[in-house]
Parts: structure tokens; C-alpha cells; sequence
């Protein structure tokens, strides 16, 4: 305050004994001082908040087969365990996704689950394949939307230096 007093032909500060005072025309810069400090303090709170949360688009391209059996949930799963992100998938080819990726249109390109819970197999005619799924689908406890979905967070916080080209995400028990 005494330096921006210094700088105008009229006085902010007025002595008070062995101390100083606000004048009037004091008070106007110190309570647009005490705003912006509480204005500062809440944008720290709010960046406390995000933690290691990253708002924003999260676009993530996969081969059509991927897409349609294996990601439908993980989407919905994702915003509902991590709001802030906003996730969109692009269908395509691995060979057209990969320009995307690198010229910055993706932030992820394919993901490749494991074992999920999905119906996936159930309407096979092979007898012994489905015999098969059933026995691994006994043995290993399959990923779920939810495990998709954070391993997609993952790929929200990573820096724009390490573009995740594939993310390969699967059951303990089946790596």
C-alpha cells in the first residue's frame, strides 16, 4: 500500500499514532486486493480439487470390432468414476487411426482388452469353444467396464510427449 501511495498524488495511508490507517481512498485498492486474493485462493482450491484429473476431451480411436463388442461401457464408465474427462471414440482402421494419434486427433489409439465380461462367445456354434470361454471365464475373473475405464484415465494424465499408442489392459490371472 505504501508504494502504490507513493505513486498517486492522493494519500492511502494516514498516520494513527505510532501506526497508519486506510484513508477512504485507501480502502478501494485494499478491497479489490482482499477480492483477488480470495478469487486466488479458490482457483488453487479448484486445481487441488482436479488432482491428477485432466478436464477435457479424451479421444480415443479403435479397430470397428474393438469398438462395437468391447468399449460400448467403458465410455459411460469412465465419465461416471472420472467426471472431468469427456470421452469420444473414433472408429477406423489401425493404419488411418495412427496419423491421428501422432498428429495429436487422438490421445489414444487402440486399446486391446483381456478377458471382459461381455456375451462375447455365447452365440458360438462350437461346442467346445464355448466349453472353453466358460472354463476361463470360471478361472479368471474377466475385466470389467470400470477397469476399462480407468486404464483410460491413465492414458487422460500421461503427458502430450508419450502419445499411448496401444494400451494392452488385462485380468492378473490371464497375464
Amino acid at each position: 500500500m505504501a508504494a502504490a501511495s507513493g505513486c498517486r498524488a492522493t494519500r492511502l495511508l494516514e498516520p494513527r499514532g505510532r501506526s497508519v490507517r486506510l484513508t477512504h481512498t485507501g480502502r478501494v485498492p485494499a478491497g479489490r486486493a482482499d477480492r483477488l486474493l480470495s478469487q486466488l485462493a479458490a482457483a488453487q482450491a479448484d486445481l487441488t480439487d482436479l488432482g491428477n484429473e485432466v478436464p477435457g476431451p479424451l479421444r480415443i480411436g479403435g479397430v470397428g470390432s474393438a469398438v462395437r463388442t468391447l468399449l460400448p461401457d467403458a465410455p459411460a464408465a469412465l465419465t461416471e468414476a472420472h467426471p472431468r474427462p469427456t470421452p469420444t471414440v473414433v472408429d477406423g482402421g489401425a493404419v488411418d487411426l495412427l496419423p491421428r494419434l501422432l498428429d495429436g486427433g487422438l490421445d489414444l489409439r487402440n486399446v486391446e482388452p483381456g478377458l471382459v465380461g461381455t456375451e462375447i462367445g455365447a452365440a458360438t456354434r462350437d461346442a467346445d469353444l464355448r466349453a472353453a470361454l466358460g472354463e476361463m471365464r470360471a478361472r479368471i475373473e474377466p475385466l470389467t467396464a470400470r477397469d476399462i475405464a480407468d486404464a483410460l484415465a491413465f492414458s487422460v494424465v500421461a503427458p502430450r510427449r508419450v502419445p499411448l499408442a496401444e494400451l494392452v489392459v488385462m485380468p492378473v490371472q490371464q497375464g
